[in-house]
């Protein structure tokens, strides 16, 4: 029958359809549809990254930058809230300049203090060997560690004869550098008992100050730069426990502090002192001499005056005869 055909076929071209659908969809691949947009999935981790490494360079830009307006402020608060005439830093300076000036002064303190350490070893390389000094380098500062072995014998205080010539070499390189001198001297834990020393803090500064007066020995440093102490047992550097640390601990150290130059303004008031004192006394040994001129001035008067008289007197003898 005709109308059952048209069915049939309809029937079959919408089953065919159906059919068609998922292959059409599926179909769509790279190589039928246009390539998608948008960079690979790595770029995204890369570009937090370089967004926190911004973040974190500018927060150091902004801690390292100093308010100029601030900080002049801040210093006139200071002289005004303590009375002051002029604080240390001048607010007209420029910030920046004052940091180069610190940067230069401190290369140049390191230095210094590198070409001090070098001079020291060279001398000190054979005690260094043997392990009887030790040379320790701190901030500003220069430390001459001498133990035991090599400068006193156990339980005294005075210096070993073969320490004098490396007391004399000491004296020598501390004379041209310059810094405060502090001689400290040091024991172990173990009490001590004698007719001389009644604790280990009299053993200690009795040791210190045995090195102290070697150095000063003909007067070829200043007493002014040195300050001496004794520790005892209270800065131990190693184990008390075993007979290595003990020895160890048992030392004089001399530290220099090159930062530390406030004895040369003492010695300077005592110079000025001291030329005080001298015209002082040219002055009065002027006024001394003046007035010895003066007392012969008024003799020789006095003798021209008898002169005189004199030769009156013999006029009138010969006018009367």
């Amino acid at each position: 029958m005709p109308g059952n055909d048209e069915k049939q076929k309809k029937l079959g071209e919408n089953s065919s359809d159906q059919e068609r659908e998922p292959v059409d969809s599926g179909s769509a691949g790279p190589a039928d549809s246009p390539e998608k947009a948008g960079a690979p999935t790595w770029i995204v981790t890369f570009s937090d990254l370089m967004s926190l490494l911004m973040c974190f360079f500018v927060m150091l830009l902004s801690m390292s930058t100093i308010d100029v307006d601030k900080f002049k402020a801040m210093l006139q608060g200071l002289d005004e809230g303590l009375n002051t005439k002029q604080s240390r830093m001048d607010p007209s300076r420029d910030v920046n300049t004052i940091t180069r000036e610190q940067l230069l002064s401190s290369l140049r303190s390191q230095k210094q203090q590198i070409t001090d350490v070098a001079k020291l070893r060279r001398l000190l390389k054979r005690m260094i060997m043997d392990k009887q000094v030790e040379l320790l380098i701190r901030e500003n500062q220069i430390v001459i560690r001498i133990l035991q072995g090599g400068s006193f014998q156990a339980g005294k205080a005075e210096l070993k004869k073969g320490f004098m010539p490396v007391a004399k070499k000491l004296r020598k390189a501390l004379g041209s550098i310059e810094g405060a001198i502090t001689v400290t001297g040091h024991t172990d834990d173990r009490p001590i008992k004698s007719k001389r020393f009644r604790s280990n803090w009299e053993l200690a500064g009795a040791r210190a100050y045995s090195v102290m007066h070697e150095l000063l020995r003909n007067k070829e440093l200043i007493a002014g730069r040195f300050v001496l102490n004794g520790a005892g047992a209270t800065e131990p550097i190693d184990d008390n426990e075993t007979r290595h640390g003990r020895e160890r601990n048992r030392r004089v150290e001399i530290e220099i502090d090159q930062k530390n130059t406030s004895y040369r303004e003492k010695l300077e008031a005592l110079g000025e002192e001291k030329k005080e004192a001298k015209d002082s006394k040219i002055k009065d040994g002027a006024k001394k001499g003046d007035k010895a001129s003066e007392l012969k001035k008024k003799k020789k008067k006095k003798k021209k005056k008898k002169k005189r008289r004199s030769k009156k007197r013999r006029k009138k003898k010969k006018n009367r005869d």
